[in-house]
């Protein structure tokens, strides 16, 4: 089982969109307010990276380098923010659960799972 630890750096905006959800905004909303806050994603993080392995030929080119309702609602569904281990389900992730059908804590949760 993989342990995540918060990235310092992102945890506070991921703490953010929960705060923002829980108050009632919307996940378009939420990626209006990033954008405009100028909050990087992962993808703009990456782009000298991949703009290298690109001029390499083994990249494609980078999308959604800015906020989408999408992207925020893929963070917020995500159960290891609460902590829980997770495994891909097609597009999802579904929490892994023990032999008692209670959920599999992976690690310090980003935000409570009472709020998750």
């Amino acid at each position: 089982m993989v342990r995540l630890v918060p990235d310092p750096a992102e945890a506070p905006y991921v703490r953010d969109m929960v705060s923002w959800a829980l108050g009632g905004m919307t996940a378009s909303a939420m990626a209006r307010k990033l954008n405009a806050e100028g909050v990087p994603t992962k993808a703009a993080d990456m782009s000298a990276r991949v703009t290298a392995r690109r001029a390499r030929g083994i990249s494609r080119p980078l999308e959604r380098t800015t906020w989408v309702s999408s992207t925020v609602l893929r963070i917020l569904r995500d159960p290891r923010l609460a902590g829980y281990a997770a495994a891909r389900q097609g597009t999802k992730r579904v929490i892994l659960r023990n032999d008692s059908g209670a959920p599999l804590a992976a690690h310090e949760p980003i935000i409570p799972p009472d709020d998750w």
